[in-house]
């Protein structure tokens, strides 16, 4: 069998011809339910489209029984086994997992291993060493050769500094009607820093470069815990009685009565399915959040799954782009409308982002934590 279809979502299980609608359906079952088992992991199966069936990667194999899988999902038409599929040999060295950069099975890992290519790269390039596509790939020369001119750092005169494992966590916090990520205070370059490298140019007006990387398709927003704001003894009565709780859904536009039944664990599939709010939601409280989390003075460099490196310097006007909200859309029990979930989709010109409310906790029904991916356009 060619296990070969990884989806990275629902939808591309749906908008797969070659599946039919049955087998379709139960696949898209068996993604979301491991999806909120594991949520970092993206790509939790790979699928045989022509056998109508799926492996689980081997990281469940100690959380999912496979029996009690098929019988709690009501699986009747496809085959279900643990395995990587044709996805190739995961890179299995150990590393830790950083907050704002996490992905799927074996992109963390990957990602550290950006990490340290590009700080070894730096320090090759800064002690005069001439960097060679022999030594180096391309992007990481054409990356660093980006940063220099960018802020006309000179050789023997920058030290770099490694700090990825010391990122500190930004909580969401209230003031008045704002959300922020961390607080108001958006230059954050000192905060999101992986690599800093440090001038030794007293003429120079900047003495630090802040570099934020990241890797994958999508990578961690933030991650904030709810139940303190949405208490599980509110909600079963379809009451929301915090102040921070109210904001914190009015600020997307979500409906109170709608957002409670999703998480009734007596509820069944949902007919409300997909809500437009944009037109009537305080968009500047929504970019206030964005900016917040994405914020300035920092360097921002993403390394796409196709080994391809771009930069963005984050200043203050690109910000103002970057959490200029376009969208709102409102997806009440995910994407396939019966999850204990809510996700909600918002697009600016940089980002999409993908904010939801659900428990992170095994067998969890009421939402415990808010967490936010996104996808950087490019």
């Amino acid at each position: 069998m060619a296990y070969d279809f990884v989806p990275e979502k629902v939808s591309d299980i749906f908008s797969n011809k070659k599946l039919k609608d049955v087998p379709a359906l139960e696949m898209a079952e068996v993604y979301s339910f491991l999806r909120e088992k594991e949520p970092k992991i993206e790509d939790p199966i790979a699928i045989d489209t022509a056998k109508s069936a799926l492996k689980i990667l081997p990281s469940f194999e100690k959380k999912v029984n496979i029996s009690l899988l098929k019988s709690k999902l009501k699986i009747k038409s496809i085959k279900i086994d643990f395995g990587r599929g044709s996805r190739g040999i995961a890179n299995k060295s150990s590393g830790k997992v950083k907050p704002g950069g996490t992905n799927e099975d074996g992109s963390t890992n990957k990602g550290i291993l950006f990490e340290k290519e590009l700080t070894k790269a730096l320090n090759d390039h800064f002690r005069g060493e001439t960097l060679t596509t022999q030594k180096y790939k391309k992007p990481f020369i054409d990356c660093i050769e980006e940063i220099q001119k960018t802020y006309e750092l000179r050789n023997k005169d920058v030290q770099v500094i490694p700090e990825g494992a010391l990122n500190k966590r930004r909580p969401v916090t209230f003031m008045g009607d704002k959300i922020y990520i961390g607080g108001p205070n958006f230059k954050i370059g000192a905060t999101v820093t992986d690599i800093t490298l440090k001038t030794q140019d007293d003429k120079k007006k900047i003495d630090h470069v802040y570099l934020s990387l990241k890797y994958g398709p999508k990578v961690t927003f933030f991650n904030a815990g709810v139940g303190k704001i949405l208490p599980k003894a509110d909600l079963e009565k379809g009451i929301v009685q915090h102040p921070q709780g109210k904001a914190i859904l009015d600020l997307f536009g979500i409906s109170v009565p709608i957002f409670t039944s999703v998480f009734d664990p007596n509820s069944k599939k949902l007919s409300i399915g997909t809500v437009d709010t944009f037109k009537d939601i305080d968009k500047n409280r929504l970019k206030e959040l964005i900016k917040s989390g994405v914020g300035y003075g920092y360097q921002l460099v993403h390394q796409a799954s196709n080994g391809q490196i771009h930069n963005y310097e984050m200043t203050q006007s690109n910000l103002e782009r970057a959490s200029t909200p376009q969208s709102c859309i409102i997806v009440y029990g995910g994407a396939t409308g019966q999850a204990k979930r809510v996700d909600i989709l918002v697009e600016t010109p940089m980002f999409k982002l993908q904010f939801n409310f659900r428990n992170k906790a095994r067998g969890g029904v009421y939402p415990s934590h808010l967490m936010c991916d996104y996808t950087i356009k490019h």
